[in-house]
């Protein structure tokens, strides 16, 4: 029996691709394979990935990257809901990675790749992963604005206009959300994306997902 979908999927796939399109982090784990995967023991994290990065020197660092997202009317009750959700991955983290290193090779195939996975991802006995934890996280909200009398480009400059100053309205409440959970010691990767009517919006779109009449 197919469950009935909430709209919070949409949240799930699109944290899932933007942080492979945009992020270029390699997928690990999808949200399908963590909920099916028998170590997953009720973690609530969407999908996992792996980001390489190179400083100034020329020194590669990886980062293991959880996925977290959210759709709701209020930014604010957006961020509000994905940092639970964070803190639930926290929580439960050990466990997770355990279940990323015990089942990252099903993924890759080629040599090399088995190999880095190997040298990256699962430690030696009574070692830890070369990697440090981080979080990408998407967020959904009701954007509020009127598009009529609007032409396309007048109403895609208020849009922008509009998301902007959302954003950097909530910037310092998302900084001291990091620190006052003790989450600063992580990466934090953001994704927000504006809708007419988002409790509506996400629905609909879902449907239209399951329909085959939209991909992402």
């Amino acid at each position: 029996m197919l469950r009935e979908l909430t709209g919070n999927e949409l949240g799930e796939m699109l944290i899932y691709a933007m942080l492979e399109e945009m992020l270029g982090a390699r997928k690990l784990m999808s949200r399908v394979e963590i909920g099916s995967n028998p170590l997953s023991n009720g973690t609530e994290c969407e999908s996992v990935h792996l980001l390489s990065n190179i400083d100034s020197t020329g020194n590669i660092s990886y980062e293991m990257v959880f996925g977290a997202s959210n759709i709701i009317g209020d930014l604010r009750d957006a961020i509000d809901n994905a940092f639970q959700e964070i803190e639930r991955t926290e929580k439960h983290g050990n466990k997770d990675i355990k279940m990323v290193e015990k089942t990252a090779l099903s993924g890759f195939y080629r040599q090399n790749e088995i190999e880095f996975v190997k040298q990256h991802i699962i430690p030696e006995p009574g070692k830890t992963g070369n990697y440090e934890i981080a979080y990408g996280v998407f967020l959904g909200y009701t954007l509020g604005l009127n598009p009529a009398g609007l032409s396309n480009a007048e109403y895609k400059e208020k849009v922008n206009r509009r998301l902007e100053l959302d954003i950097k309205q909530h910037a310092s409440y998302i900084a001291n959300k990091i620190i006052s959970k003790g989450l600063d010691g992580h990466s934090f990767y953001f994704y927000i994306l504006p809708f007419d009517d988002a409790e509506t919006d996400k629905k609909e779109i879902m449907e239209l997902i399951m329909k085959g009449e939209v991909t992402l």
